[in-house]
């Protein structure tokens, strides 16, 4: 196989594995109050995400949908005190995307 032909079925692998991933999972995102403290979840869900408007910020998501019926993945991020959860919302979503789509065997 010739490097561009290489190359094209690399792009096409990728493209196939990505527009699988979307059709797999979406993002969810909820709100819980813990202590008096906001904590915001972000998860892998089936339901669609829409655009939703947070102050001057736009993000894809679905609110308050149910999570994926399978065991996933915790991972925690903080934004620190004086930050917002928005602000960090890509890196989350897309952690939630890759920790849905990976194969993992429960211990």
């Amino acid at each position: 196989m010739n490097p561009t032909s290489l190359l094209k079925a690399l792009a096409a692998l990728t493209i196939a594995l990505g527009a699988g991933a979307a059709a797999q999972a979406q993002v969810g995102m909820a709100h819980w109050p813990v202590q008096a403290r906001p904590v915001t979840l972000i998860y892998p869900t089936q339901a669609v995400s829409r655009p939703q408007s947070f102050g001057p910020f736009t993000i894809d998501v679905a609110l308050n949908a149910a999570p994926l019926d399978q065991r996933q993945r915790l991972i925690v991020i903080s934004h620190g005190t004086g930050g917002s959860a928005i602000a960090d919302h890509a890196l989350a979503a897309a952690l939630a995307l890759v920790v849905s789509n990976s194969a993992w065997q429960p211990a």
